[in-house]
């Protein structure tokens, strides 16, 4: 059995040595060129250029190099057939939850405005000074239950909302269709949804005029979650008084995106949460291993539910 590594633009050198020493009767391709195609069983995909899957012709199982799996489901040619994996760290986890405390602490004192002049400032102060502001994580998978349990530790109150509803300890938390209930609570929405047919755009006008003011809005998903003309619409109309965003639909984002250049928004460059190598190594490294005894895998995905 062989084993193809697919991770452009960035340097795993150190994921490559560790899943070595875990592999060590496995012959794992780190150049797509010299794979043999045919024996190739198991990938190792992030970001994949087109033609990845469909080049491999026996392949069996998608271990994602990161803890989301869009990126292969909605690859059209990926065949439901495959088994498909992802990462779960507490490494991730934890990254994850302090961008979301950091941007909302932003939020709450204001930070994203200290460019503009006193008078902003002033003003800011004064909206924010006798409010207790709510957050609302979209999203309660165990990224967004960790997230939602840290903001909650900080006497935040805290609401979240999840297809089926979840029970975390004092945060109120509602199902798919209590959507308008789950908004009409939180003022800065936090969206941690993994990205499916479903969730595309989920992020639009109508979404964003039903939060309590004043509202503001973190992106830790996924740069598809987001209608960004109505993101700006959104902003414009000071429905939104200040957006932080780690992912955008298209990254690295251009320049001359009009989003790049909306004062109010605060963009960083997808580093959230970033994969721990060792401990990914680790991780994929159980699961090959599981997958030749044909035990059951760690986090694996569900193609039907996109994630």
């Amino acid at each position: 059995m062989s084993i193809a590594l697919c991770v452009p633009d960035r340097n795993i050198n150190l994921f490559i040595q560790e899943l070595k020493d875990h592999l060590t009767s496995e012959e794992i391709f780190t150049d797509l060129n010299e794979a043999t195609n045919e024996n190739v069983e198991v990938a190792i995909l992030w970001n994949h250029p087109p033609g990845t899957i469909s080049s491999f012709p026996n392949l069996k199982l998608i271990c994602s190099f990161g803890a989301g799996v869009d990126h292969i489901l909605s690859d059209p040619e990926y065949n439901p057939s495959i088994l498909v994996t992802r990462i779960v760290d507490e490494h991730l986890t934890e990254s994850m939850s302090r961008y979301v405390v950091a941007a909302v602490s932003m939020f709450q004192y204001g930070f994203h405005f200290m460019r503009d002049d006193n008078s902003r400032k002033i003003n800011l102060k004064k909206a924010l000074s006798a409010t207790k502001l709510t957050i609302g994580i979209l999203g309660l998978g165990a990224l967004g239950a960790n997230a939602a349990s840290r903001c909650r530790d900080l006497g935040y109150e805290v609401f979240g909302l999840s297809r089926k509803k979840k029970n975390i300890q004092d945060v109120h938390t509602f199902g798919r269709n209590e959507m308008e209930a789950f908004l009409s609570e939180t003022n800065i929405l936090v969206c941690m949804l993994p990205l499916t047919s479903e969730t595309e755009d989920i992020i639009n006008y109508e979404l964003l005029q039903k939060l309590k003011s004043p509202a503001f809005f973190i992106n830790v998903g996924r740069g598809g979650h987001v209608n960004e003309h109505d993101l700006l619409k959104a902003l414009k109309d000071q429905i939104l008084t200040g957006a932080c965003l780690d992912v955008v639909k298209n990254e690295p984002i251009a320049i001359d995106d009009p989003i790049a250049s909306e004062p109010k928004i605060i963009i960083t460059p997808h580093i959230a949460s970033i994969t721990n190598q060792e401990n990914a190594a680790r991780i994929i490294a159980e699961n090959i291993g599981r997958f030749k005894k044909r035990k059951e895998l760690l986090y694996q995905a569900d193609p039907g539910a996109g994630y």
